[in-house]
């Protein structure tokens, strides 16, 4: 437990400063990423693995199931067809406000405060509104993110229904035109969720998908959107995702790139 605090707290204190500099919506769950357990019993960091509230997490998403087999990748379902085209495929309803006063007052709750359940329950009593008002639109993708990462962000129970929030914001995000699309931090922050999730379940196929897309979008990223230490970090788990499939020598040019960053 003392091994894990003391991770914890060089790893905050290290990337501390670009939490408070950059504000993105991503900072706090990828310093989760960074303490969270790992896949073949290994953590990014050598730093003993611990949850939210400092003690040892009880997921089933750590890949560590005594006995248990790589998954062969099949996708599960987290959104029904009709929350589909409730959240994706209907256009805007006039007559609704997009909540934008709670859309950022949840943020700090989720972000600087430690207080995710707070953050989940102002966005989720507007959720309604939201969806109506911004349809299929950026701004409902980014909804979906912020409400993914408070659910996440309260551990291993409630990370199979933040997929769902991750995995509808994809769907948003790309069917946008290039100029409506959001900023990378958006798109990195809806597949590195993911790649987490599918590499903890040992659904290898899965997170090599979301990693690439991980590895991508930060190579095109500026690195005031993207730092380096985000960078590294996907192509590590890109690298886990690899050899869980057996692809050791693709494995090994990742983590040779992993050592340049």
């Amino acid at each position: 437990m003392h091994q894990s605090r003391a991770c914890s707290a060089d790893l905050q204190k290290a990337m501390g400063h670009k939490v408070k500099k950059h504000g993105f919506d991503f900072a706090r769950p990828l310093l989760l990423a960074l303490l969270a357990p790992l896949v073949i019993g290994a953590s990014l960091t050598g730093c003993t693995p611990s949850g939210d509230d400092g003690k040892q997490p009880t997921s089933t998403n750590t890949g560590k199931g005594p006995g248990k087999q790589p998954d062969s990748g099949t996708e599960e379902t987290f959104a029904t067809e009709a929350e589909i085209a409730k959240y994706v495929e209907a256009q805007p309803d006039s007559k609704f406000t997009f909540p934008e006063s709670e859309f950022s007052e949840a943020r700090p709750y989720i972000f600087n405060q430690n207080k995710p359940a707070i953050g989940e329950k102002i966005l989720k009593e507007k959720l309604e509104d939201a969806v109506k008002s911004q349809a299929g639109q950026t701004k409902l993708g980014q909804y979906c993110v912020r409400l993914g990462v408070s659910l996440w962000n309260q551990g291993p129970s409630k990370q199979k229904e933040a997929m769902k929030y991750f995995l509808l914001a994809q769907r948003i995000f790309y069917k946008q035109p290039q100029e409506k699309r959001p900023m990378p931090n958006w798109f990195f922050n809806a597949h590195m969720h993911p790649g987490l999730y599918y590499n903890g379940e040992r659904k290898f196929a899965l997170a090599e998908t979301e990693w690439r897309k991980c590895v991508n979008i930060s190579a095109g990223a500026p690195l005031k959107l993207i730092p380096k230490e985000w960078r590294k970090i996907s192509l590590q788990q890109l690298s886990i995702a690899l050899k869980g499939q057996g692809k050791t020598e693709q494995a090994k040019q990742v983590d040779e790139q992993a050592k340049k960053i």
